[in-house]
């Protein structure tokens, strides 16, 4: 089953993603889409991405640094006040 779905060139990916996966039907049909979907990225889009990816990095480096500073706080605590 093959279905093709005219998309104007000013919607965005999500949109384009939306428009198309209702047709498919099967996992060929999945992984093709799949292949053709970075080819569907502006470089905004990408830019965007690489963002949230830096953003999202930082984040998880201030939460790991938090829980290695929490966990020390708390055994310094528990040795002290089992001394």
């Amino acid at each position: 089953m093959t279905t093709e779905t005219q998309v104007p060139a000013d919607e965005s990916r999500l949109s384009v993603i939306e428009a198309v996966l209702p047709h498919l039907a099967t996992k060929e049909e999945v992984a093709k889409i799949s292949a053709v979907i970075p080819h569907l990225a502006t470089k905004e889009d990408v830019a965007k991405l690489e963002t949230k990816l830096v953003e999202t990095n930082n984040e998880m480096l201030r939460w790991t640094i938090g829980s290695i500073a929490t966990a020390t706080t708390i055994l310094g605590l528990l040795i002290t006040l089992t001394r």
